[in-house]
């Protein structure tokens, strides 16, 4: 049971990463202060809260998780039986100063109860914020 906790937790992180690796290629400009200096080492991670904005069960007949422009899309016969998935959209507890972040092209979300294995890919679709720069 702790192993299957512990590669689904594994498995939002690296959710996020990919997530933090689309804004990083999307994002642009000069940082605020130069690297190898004094205020860039003590910069904090900003804090978020996670609220839920879907849930819904899918089993081996697949489906669609969709809500707040996100969606997504479980082919059939990509999981072995029914989970209960959960999306939720992260939001700051405090505004944070920085340009990495302020150049997003999406609000980060983070999707609960997947499997520890899927038969197929699954496919996701965020929304793209109306001031985003994307350059790719």
């Amino acid at each position: 049971m702790h192993a299957q906790i512990f590669w689904q937790k594994l498995r939002y992180l690296f959710f996020l990463a990919i997530i933090s690796f689309v804004v990083a290629g999307c994002g642009g400009g000069s940082s605020s202060s130069p690297k190898g200096s004094a205020d860039s080492d003590k910069q904090e991670a900003p804090s978020y809260r996670a609220i839920s904005v879907a849930s819904q069960t899918i089993g081996e007949s697949g489906g669609t998780l969709e809500a707040a422009g996100v969606s997504l899309n479980i082919k059939e016969g990509s999981f072995d039986s029914n989970y209960k998935l959960q999306l939720n959209k992260l939001e700051e507890l405090e505004p944070v100063s920085d340009e990495f972040l302020n150049d997003a092209i999406s609000d980060l979300y983070v999707i609960e109860g997947l499997p520890q294995n899927s038969k197929h890919d699954l496919s996701i679709s965020l929304p793209v914020r109306a001031s985003a720069s994307c350059r790719v």
